[in-house]
């Protein structure tokens, strides 16, 4: 006599719930692969930018050097309002005379830096200029899923 042997299979219901499991490992590699990536954008964005905003603090320290702060003082006041001037560094003047012929007012949407999606401005205040201090805030921003920035804050000072 023959035994009648039960074959043991896997039902639909198990490889549903094998799939669906397997499936949300993936999903969820997947979603980190994604995030991952988003923060290495960003990661990268952020450095460029301040990069730009050494860039520029340096050169404001070498027009301070070269025109002395009496010269930026008195610049900046002029072209201050409400106590605050303005500028936009889209392109650093390629020497002191430009730097002198700045035209105040913050950045508009077009005013990026040649080849790039970076807004490069500067603000000063002026209420210390007098005690031989020019605090700058240098704000370098960019759009991706909002807007983004770095911002750098420096002082001039009178002393040498």
């Amino acid at each position: 006599m023959k035994k009648n042997s039960i074959r043991s299979g896997q039902s639909i219901l198990e490889v549903v719930i094998a799939t669906t499991l397997i499936s949300m490992g993936v999903i969820a590699a997947l979603s980190l692969t994604n995030q991952s990536q988003k923060s290495s954008n960003y990661a990268k964005k952020l450095d460029t930018a301040t990069a730009y905003n050494n860039q520029a603090a340096d050169y404001l320290r070498n027009q301070k050097n070269q025109l002395g702060y009496a010269t930026l003082a008195e610049m900046f006041a002029n072209d201050s309002s409400g106590g605050v001037a303005n500028y936009c560094l889209a392109v650093l003047p390629p020497d002191s005379t430009s730097f002198l012929a700045l035209n105040s007012g913050a950045c508009s949407d077009t005013d990026v830096i040649q080849g790039t999606a970076f807004l490069r401005d500067l603000v000063v205040d002026v209420s210390n200029i007098s005690a031989g201090i020019i605090p700058i805030t240098i704000t370098t921003s960019w759009e991706d899923s909002s807007t983004r920035r770095a911002v750098l804050n420096m002082e001039l000072s009178q002393w040498k």
